[in-house]
């Protein structure tokens, strides 16, 4: 019912809402029932909903909670009450029940009593209290089967736990059944005595319950053996230093197997001793030797593998190579490191003809070509190969001093410069020296420097024979010379001349000193007068008037040039003169 208490008590002269809950005869007996007024008494809300679905451990939950449409004043509010703590679930202003049987705890398998409180819009409460069963759903919780021995009795069930009842059921989903094996639905077991050695199947478990229809499927492996044996065979894969390294070993046998390593690995490799996988990353090189067990509850099998650490080659040679010298013997060795044996391949370009690189990595042959040539080589050992690097070799004429004999000469007490000696079929890559061999030997004041060059102030005069070597590498050229040391003329001609007017003259001048002397007028006559001289030191003259004459001649042989000695002709009108010195006499007078 609904009551009116405006219309019926008038507008401020309300009862509270609690008295007309109380029954409106109360008021009726005190004097405010005026009876000619309908009175409509409100009813609270009715539930609806008897019983919720039931629940799974762990699951998700949901379930609705349905009142009667006309009873109760809306809005209603919803509440739970008595579950245990940690449960997990919620009921929303719609009465919707939802979560997951969860929580601070998974509820476990049973009946749960828990009150749902309806409170409406003008304070009725209504309590119900509903049944919630929870069960568990099926899990199987076998990741193997364990494996059959041969020719053994044999006996495994399948873990699975859930609210009972549980149907369990094993089917062969890929191959056959092992001979000698049966499976029992009925009582959830495979058994019998297995007859064939490693025979192998896979079993389809299925597990459902009246709480999870669909239930849960996991495909297990069933396996006839005996004891672990190890298939792998040694050696194992090769490893590259400082290269991630993997390799397996393998076993037959009833699972689960494990392995242990009974020496130590390689630097840097560890075994999983749950695969028999071996990893890591090599840091040292070597052969390696270690055990390996194999284990399961039958027994176990033991093999020593060897592993060897390989280090990949890097060739270490580079840039240009010895030089080449043409049509003669040439060998050079590449360089590399890593393991041992290393071969060397030509990838491109090309080595001067006549020449071959072999596969130990030597160049040889004898070059017929001379330039510059470019070429790619790598390296490839047990690891692998290196990465491709470019040389290069320059081949030239053979090792010769081209500096010539006799060298120029020197003048004794007079510095004689710097003289470089020369040679062709240089290798650059080394330092070319020089010496001055023990057969012959130098001027004395005179040296030969390593790098070749010769020069000092040679003391004493006369004609040196010598060897120089000059050695590049492991080359060597030697070559004789020559060098002459000698001193500059010395005129020794009167430097006081007669003549006589109009009367011609030739005279020879005279000079000390290495032959052939050339002779030359440093300063022409003063005052001018035709006196002419040759290179051969012939002097002429022929003069038409009387005078004193001057002039300077200088005497040159291959050692340098002589003092300039200033001669003085005197020309004079001829006489006999008893005494006269005729050593200066006029030709062709008595």
């Amino acid at each position: 019912m609904v009551i009116n208490l405006t219309s019926v008590f008038g507008a401020g002269n309300e009862p509270p809402i609690q008295a007309v809950r109380g029954g409106v005869l109360n008021y009726t007996q005190r004097g405010y029932w005026d009876g000619t007024a309908a009175i409509e008494m409100a009813t609270p809300p009715v539930f609806v909903t008897d019983t919720i679905p039931f629940g799974l451990t762990g699951r998700p939950y949901s379930a609705t909670i349905e009142m009667e449409q006309g009873h109760g004043t809306q809005p209603f509010s919803f509440a739970l009450s008595g579950l245990p703590v940690g449960h997990g679930l919620s009921i929303n202003s719609s009465g919707a029940i939802t979560g997951a049987i969860t929580g601070a705890i998974n509820l476990p398998e049973g009946e749960y009593f828990f009150d749902v409180v309806v409170t409406d819009a003008v304070g009725y409460q209504v309590r119900k209290t509903f049944d919630l069963d929870v069960g568990e759903p099926p899990v199987i919780h076998d990741t193997f089967i364990t494996g059959a021995v041969h020719l053994e009795p044999y006996l495994w069930s399948p873990n699975v736990t859930g609210s009972a009842p549980l149907n369990i059921t094993m089917v062969v989903s890929s191959g056959t059944l092992p001979s000698g094996l049966t499976i029992d639905n009925i009582a959830d077991t495979i058994s019998g005595t297995p007859t064939v050695d490693g025979q192998s199947c896979q079993i389809t478990i299925t597990a459902t319950n009246e709480y999870d229809l669909m239930g849960v499927t996991r495909v297990l492996t069933l396996v006839v053996a005996s004891t672990p044996t190890i298939n792998t065979t040694s050696p194992l894969p090769n490893g590259i230093l400082n290269q991630s390294y993997s390799a397996t070993l393998n076993a037959s046998g009833a699972q689960p197997i494990t392995w242990e390593n009974l020496n130590d690995l390689p630097p840097g490799l560890s075994l999983n001793p749950n695969t028999g996988q071996i990893t890591g990353t090599p840091t040292a090189t070597g052969v390696y030797s270690f055990g390996m067990r194999a284990v399961n509850y039958l027994g176990d099998d033991i093999r020593v593998f060897q592993l060897t650490v390989n280090q990949l080659p890097v060739i270490t040679t580079s840039g240009t190579l010895s030089y080449g010298r043409l049509n003669s013997a040439y060998s050079y060795q590449i360089q590399a490191t890593g393991t041992t044996p290393i071969t060397f391949s030509q990838s491109g370009g090309q080595l001067p003809t006549g020449l071959t690189l072999n596969s130990n990595g030597t160049i040889t042959g004898i070059p017929l070509a001379t330039g510059v040539f470019t070429f790619q080589v790598y390296a490839t050992n047990a690891a692998g190969s290196s990465a491709i690097v470019s040389l290069t070799i320059e081949t030239g004429m053979a090792l010769a001093i081209v500096t010539t004999s006799p060298l120029r000469v020197g003048t004794q007490g007079v510095a004689y410069g710097n003289l470089q000696f020369t040679a062709v079929g240089q290798d650059t890559t080394y330092t070319s020296t020089w010496a001055v061999v023990t057969a012959g030997t130098l001027p004395p004041g005179m040296s030969l420097s390593t790098a070749g060059i010769l020069s000092g102030t040679p003391n004493t005069a006369g004609s040196y024979n010598f060897q120089v070597r000059v050695t590049n590498g492991t080359t060597q050229a030697t070559s004789s010379f020559v060098l002459e040391v000698g001193t500059p003329p010395v005129i020794t001609s009167n430097p006081t001349l007669l003549g006589g007017i109009d009367r011609p003259f030739t005279t020879v001048l005279q000079a000390s000193g290495q032959t052939p002397i050339t002779w030359a007028m440093t300063v022409q006559p003063n005052p001018p007068a035709n006196i002419t001289l040759d290179t051969n030191g012939v002097l002429s003259w022929l003069i038409p008037v009387t005078g004193s004459y001057t002039f300077t001649i200088q005497a040159t042989n291959i050692f340098g040039s002589s003092a300039q000695v200033q001669f003085t002709l005197t020309i004079t009108t001829p006489s006999i003169i008893d005494g006269q010195d005729l050593s200066n006499g006029i030709l062709g007078e008595v």
